[in-house]
């Protein structure tokens, strides 16, 4: 059975259809921007609420961790050597460093 779809003209009209899609997404795409720009209360205020609403939570997650995290190396470097204490805040850096830099990434 020949079907449509095997003649060239026909798959040149869906690749054409294909890209009137993706400029009419564009062309929506930049009219909404431009009304976002227009008017900031429409995503300004809902950013900035949640980013002050979630702020306390990451201070005191972030102090909780950071104070665990120390006392269980501090114990083990003291009990590795007493000059090993001095290089604590090193190795919280580096660990901090390598945990954090492949979901930046």
């Amino acid at each position: 059975m020949i079907r449509l779809s095997d003649f060239p003209t026909f798959r040149l009209f869906d690749r054409l259809s294909d890209v009137g899609d993706w400029a009419a997404f564009a062309f929506q795409s930049l009219l909404a921007t431009l009304r976002c720009v227009v008017k900031p209360n429409w995503w300004g205020r809902p950013f900035f609420d949640s980013l002050i609403g979630g702020l306390p939570l990451a201070i005191v997650a972030g102090l909780s961790v950071g104070v665990v995290v120390w006392v269980h190396t501090r114990g083990v470097l003291a009990r590795t050597s007493p000059g090993a204490v001095e290089y604590l805040p090193t190795f919280l850096a580096a660990a901090v460093l390598l945990e954090l830099a492949p979901i930046a990434a």
